[in-house]
């Protein structure tokens, strides 16, 4: 939003907009899209992006469920506040929730120092991990992670969810929580022990 204000303000700073933030493509993405539609539009499809993902956490994660979160994302603060979340601190935890400042081919994606340490964390408290953001945020080359960012592997998350809906690892997540989370979990808030998982996880019985 800031940007595209920027950018309406002169338009000719598209090209310093565009450059200045690598580890943050969406404001490359933005602002390039403005080019093409004008800043109207573009900001107007931001905040549909924003709405739909928000439309889908609300079918996907825990109605009132309790939510560990990282960092300061206004996404992710968005997301819980939609499902009616509470915010805790520590277990019992239904959803351990990181945004993502950049989506990387392959799964990976890029996020605050620290985001891997407390996704492992949360799936010690045998909680649901998801990752959140818009597929605006999405490159097709990984940028170089700027100071007090890091690089977070697809493994350490069940699934990235997006306003298109739910993007698994390209490998099985990393073992240890489904039995528990499978019973209660994210994706089965109703905790019937038949919930979602990860397509390469067997469902109980299998």
């Amino acid at each position: 939003e800031r940007a595209l204000d920027a950018l309406k303000a002169s338009p000719s700073a598209a090209a310093r907009l565009r450059r200045a933030r690598p580890s943050l493509p969406l404001i490359a993405a933005v602002v390039r899209h403005a080019g093409e539609v004008g800043v109207a539009a573009a900001r107007r499809a931001l905040r549909r992006s924003l709405e739909g993902l928000r439309k889908r956490a609300e079918d996907i994660l825990p109605p009132g469920g309790r939510f560990m979160v990282f960092g300061r994302s206004g996404t992710v603060e968005d997301v819980v506040r939609s499902v009616g979340g509470r915010v805790v601190k520590d277990g019992p935890v239904d959803v351990g929730l990181v945004g993502a400042d950049a989506l990387l081919p392959g799964g990976d994606f890029v996020n605050a120092a620290g985001t891997a340490a407390f996704l492992r964390r949360a799936r010690e408290l045998r909680a649901g991990v998801f990752a959140v953001a818009v597929e605006l945020k999405r490159v097709r080359k990984a940028p170089k992670p700027e100071p007090g960012f890091e690089i977070v592997p697809a493994r350490l998350v069940h699934a990235v969810l997006t306003e298109t809906g739910l993007h698994y690892p390209p490998h099985g997540a990393l073992p240890g929580v489904e039995p528990g989370w499978l019973d209660r979990g994210a994706l089965n808030p109703s905790g019937h022990g038949e919930g979602l998982c990860h397509p390469h996880h067997r469902k109980p019985g299998e």
